[in-house]
């Protein structure tokens, strides 16, 4: 890279491995837990030609920052973003994610991975903040192998468990129960169309695109009065262990005890599989689901906190990126 400025990922990929090996080396102690993992997946990425990338050039024609993604989704770039030793600091972020959210012709900026290797969490959000991205940190909880299950659902509850016929129901339900939480639907984006994404995130789960779908550890609660329609469901999936990957409940069914329902019989459901305890990820801005798990008994994995700062192109016109967390 002769002068300053972005170039692509193709244009060096020497460059980008020297950063993610001091990546790497800022990570190997202290680091979250899926750090390594992530960081060699990149790694393995970047060799195979599978990912797309900005590399930004300095006053010396070396790379100082690394941008990464995924190519191939249509709403814009969920990004993991490195910088070089020397340049871990607020200004040097602000200036590479603004050069990369004004990039011509390039897909929206939608969110940036947290935290970046080797750049204290408030330095990052010092970056970020002015630019109007709004932070979603998550957690692991895990369902203990030796705790005692939580109580089954009480008679007349309806829970029956889900079958590949409930994917149109459970993409209505996907849209309502998060029509009122701007950050599950960040989290979510993919298609160029918003209203799209729940069927697009449906038929990941169901398809095993996330890892091979639980059927029999996956519920739903049927609603009486609406035949086809769902009121509450749960979804779990094989990845690295057994993940409860969706709770979602209509919001004229909240409050109902039917997420303590559903998610006691797929705890129940894993549990009668084997040992291997149930896992989840919640976004610590929903307290009300944070209560739910902790009261039913799983517990949280400190070493996994990590998150997103979302981009306002992430959130539906007129939300706005500070917009109201959910109710």
């Amino acid at each position: 890279m002769a002068a300053e400025g972005l170039w692509p990922l193709a244009a060096a990929p020497p460059e980008a491995l020297r950063l993610l090996g001091g990546a790497r080396r800022a990570w190997s102690s202290g680091g979250p837990s899926w750090g390594t993992a992530l960081l060699e997946a990149l790694v393995d990425g970047v060799r195979a030609g599978r990912l797309d990338g900005r590399l930004w050039a300095g006053p010396s024609g070396e790379a100082i920052a690394l941008a990464l993604w995924v190519p191939g989704t249509p709403a814009g770039r969920t990004v993991t973003v490195v910088l070089d030793e020397g340049f871990r600091a607020a200004a040097p972020l602000a200036e590479f994610v603004a050069r990369l959210g004004r990039e011509p012709g390039a897909p929206a900026l939608l969110a940036l991975g947290e935290p970046v290797p080797g750049l204290p969490p408030q330095l990052q959000a010092d970056a970020l903040r002015p630019l109007g991205f709004r932070r979603a940190l998550r957690l692991d909880y895990r369902f203990p192998a030796t705790a005692p299950l939580p109580p089954a659902p009480p008679p007349g509850t309806g829970i029956r468990r889900m079958t590949t016929a409930d994917a149109p129901a459970l993409t209505r339900l996907w849209r309502a129960g998060y029509a009122d939480d701007p950050i599950e639907r960040a989290l979510a984006r993919h298609a160029a169309d918003p209203a799209d994404d729940a069927a697009h995130e449906v038929a990941l789960l169901l398809g095993g695109e996330l890892g091979p779908w639980w059927d029999d550890a996956s519920f739903v609660v049927p609603d009486p009065a609406k035949p086809g329609e769902l009121l509450a469901g749960t979804v779990v999936n094989d990845h690295a262990g057994p993940l409860l990957t969706q709770v979602i409940v209509a919001p004229s069914a909240r409050r109902r005890g039917l997420a303590r329902a559903v998610v006691a019989a797929s705890v129940a459901a894993v549990r009668a599989r084997g040992p291997e305890p149930l896992r989840l990820v919640v976004t610590l801005s929903n307290e009300r689901a944070v209560a739910l798990y902790e009261a039913l008994g799983f517990r949280p994995v400190p070493d996994t906190l990590g998150g997103y700062w979302f981009a306002p192109a992430a959130f539906l016109p007129g939300e706005g990126p500070l917009g109201p967390p959910r109710r």
